[in-house]
C-alpha cells in the first residue's frame, strides 16, 4: 500500500485536468492498494459535507498553518503538485524536500505566445482587486477583493512554510520577488525555478524545450498525457455518425476572461454574435454549448445566450466526449484539451481568433481560422467542406505534442509513480 497526496485548486468531483489524469491513472494502480488524499486550496473553507467521500479524502487548505504540518499529518509516499508559481504548491515542494518525499507534477505544452502574455502583467496586477477568482462557478461567491485576499492567504501559507524549514530571510525575500514577478508576468508557464523532483511530460517538443530552458533531464519523464487516453481508446469503437438533417455545431468555451486574456466585454460580445448568427440558420444547423467545467460561471452564459435563443442547451460538468462524438464541427476560442480531443476525432475545428497570436493549432494549420465572428456561418461551411487537418498533420501534431496515440499514457504515469516511490525508499 502507498499514499499519494494531491495538491489542487478545485474539489476532486469537479472535472479538471488533474482529476481527469487521476481518473485514468488510479485504475492502473488499484492492485497496489493506493490511497489518495486531496489537499484543496480554494478562497473559502470547504463545507463539511463536501469533505466526506468514499473514494477519497479531502483536506482543507485552511486547516493547516503550513505545508510541513500538512505533510507530517498525511505522511504520503509521494506528492503530486504543480510545477508552476503557485504558493501552496511551492510550499508543498519545500515540505516534501524537508521530509525527503518525492514531488511530481504533470507538465503540459504552452499554447499561448509571449505576445499574448505581455498583456498579463497589467491584467494580473489589476486582477488582485477583482471580486472573484477564476475557479468561481457561482455569482454568489463574489466578495470585495476576493482574488487579492486569496492570493495573500496562499502566500502566507508559503511564508509560514519557509520559516518552519528555517529558510534564511535573504532567501525568503529573494524567492518572494521571483514568485511575484513570475506571477505578474506569467511569461513562461514552464520555468525551471519552480521545478519539482520529477515531471511527467506530455510531448516530444515540450521535452526538448524543457531541457533547453534549464530543466534537469533526469527529472523529465516522457509519458504523454492521460487526459487524451480515453479518446484514443475509443477511436476504434466510435461508430460513424448517422446522417443528420442539420449541421451539429459544438461551441467549446474557454476561461479567457477569467484568466485575464480577454475583457468581459470581448467574451460577452463574441458569444452574442456567435449565437445570433447561428440562430439565423436554425433550419440548417443546431448549436450546443459546453463551457469550462471549473473556471466559468454557468449563469453568465445562460444570461448571454437564452435571451437570444432559449432552446440552445448549455452544459458544464458533463463529459466532453459525448458532445464531441455527437458534433459535426467544433468552435473554440484557442487550443486547449477540448479542441485537441476534437482533432484526434478528426472533427473540423474553427478557432475564433480575436487578434491573439501564437495558437499552436493555428500555427500548424490544422484548424479553420475565423477572425470575424459575424461570418461564423461561412466559416462553418468552409471547415466542413475543406477540413485542413489531414491525416499527416494530425499524426505529426500527436507525435510532437502528445507523444503517442496508443492511449497508454496512464500506464506510463502509473509505472513512473511506482518506480519513483521504490527509488525513494532505498
Amino acid at each position: 500500500m502507498f499514499k499519494i497526496l494531491v495538491s489542487h485548486y478545485a474539489l476532486p468531483e469537479i472535472r479538471s485536468f488533474r482529476t481527469l489524469i487521476f481518473e485514468q491513472v488510479l485504475p492502473f494502480l488499484k492492485d497496489r492498494d493506493v490511497e489518495v488524499e486531496w489537499f484543496i486550496y480554494m478562497p473559502d473553507r470547504i463545507k463539511p459535507r463536501l469533505q466526506k467521500n468514499e473514494k477519497y479524502k479531502v483536506l482543507d487548505f485552511y486547516d493547516y498553518e503550513n505545508a510541513v504540518d500538512l505533510i507530517r499529518d498525511v505522511k504520503p509516499d509521494i506528492i503530486y503538485a504543480a510545477a508552476y508559481p503557485i504558493a501552496p504548491d511551492i510550499a508543498i515542494r519545500l515540505a516534501g524536500k524537508h521530509f525527503k518525499i518525492p514531488v511530481v507534477a504533470d507538465v503540459v505544452s504552452q499554447a499561448v505566445s509571449e505576445d499574448r502574455l505581455r498583456k498579463m502583467i497589467r491584467t494580473n496586477i489589476s486582477g488582485f482587486f477583482q471580486n472573484s477568482v477564476s475557479t468561481d462557478t457561482n455569482e454568489n461567491e463574489k466578495q470585495f477583493m476576493r482574488r487579492g485576499k486569496f492570493w495573500i492567504n496562499k502566500y502566507l501559507f508559503l511564508l509560514r512554510t519557509q520559516l518552519v524549514v528555517k529558510m534564511s530571510l535573504l532567501k525568503i525575500i529573494e524567492d518572494f520577488f521571483r514568485f511575484f514577478l513570475a506571477h505578474a508576468k506569467w511569461k513562461n508557464l514552464n520555468d525551471p525555478k519552480f521545478a519539482v523532483d520529477y515531471h511527467f511530460v506530455e510531448g516530444n517538443l515540450l521535452f526538448n524545450s524543457l531541457i533547453k530552458s534549464g530543466y534537469n533531464k533526469s527529472s523529465l519523464i516522457l509519458t504523454g498525457n492521460p487526459v487524451y487516453d480515453k479518446v484514443f481508446q475509443n477511436l476504434s469503437h466510435i461508430s460513424p455518425s448517422t446522417k443528420n438533417s442539420k449541421i451539429r455545431v459544438l461551441l467549446l468555451t474557454h476561461s479567457m476572461y477569467e484568466h485575464g486574456l480577454w475583457t468581459r466585454k470581448q467574451r460577452d460580445d463574441l458569444v452574442k454574435v456567435l449565437v445570433t448568427e447561428i440562430s439565423k440558420h436554425k433550419d440548417e444547423m443546431s448549436l450546443v454549448v459546453k463551457i469550462h467545467p471549473s473556471s466559468e460561471i454557468l449563469s453568465d452564459y445562460e444570461k448571454l445566450i437564452h435571451p437570444i435563443d432559449s432552446s440552445i442547451p448549455i452544459y458544464q460538468k458533463e463529459d466532453i466526449q459525448e458532445f464531441l462524438n455527437n458534433s459535426d464541427v467544433v468552435l473554440a476560442y484557442s487550443a486547449s484539451s477540448g479542441p485537441i480531443q476534437a482533432l484526434i476525432l478528426k472533427k473540423p475545428i474553427i478557432i475564433i481568433n480575436l487578434n491573439l497570436a501564437g495558437d499552436i493549432m493555428l500555427e500548424r494549420k490544422i484548424v479553420t481560422e475565423c477572425t470575424d465572428p459575424s461570418k461564423i456561418v461561412s466559416s462553418i461551411h468552409q471547415a466542413i467542406s475543406s477540413n485542413p487537418a489531414t491525416e499527416r498533420k494530425i499524426n505529426e501534431f500527436v507525435e510532437d505534442y502528445i507523444f503517442k496515440a496508443d492511449g497508454l499514457a496512464y500506464e506510463r504515469v502509473g509505472k513512473a509513480i511506482i518506480e519513483i516511490i521504490k527509488k525513494s525508499k532505498h
